[in-house]
């Protein structure tokens, strides 16, 4: 949940013509660490 707090945060900084694109950066980032993380915690753990 705090996730998303910061994105909130994030998107009321940004500039109004660069919402869209300031939220897409942070998405796409925010699916590329719950893609790797799993895995990156199972190669830890073993």
């Amino acid at each position: 949940m705090e996730l998303w707090h910061i994105i909130d945060l994030k998107t009321g900084t940004a500039v109004q013509h660069q919402r869209g694109a300031a939220n897409g950066i942070s998405m796409t980032a925010m699916f590329l660490f719950k893609a790797i993380g799993p895995a990156a915690g199972g190669t830890m753990h073993k």
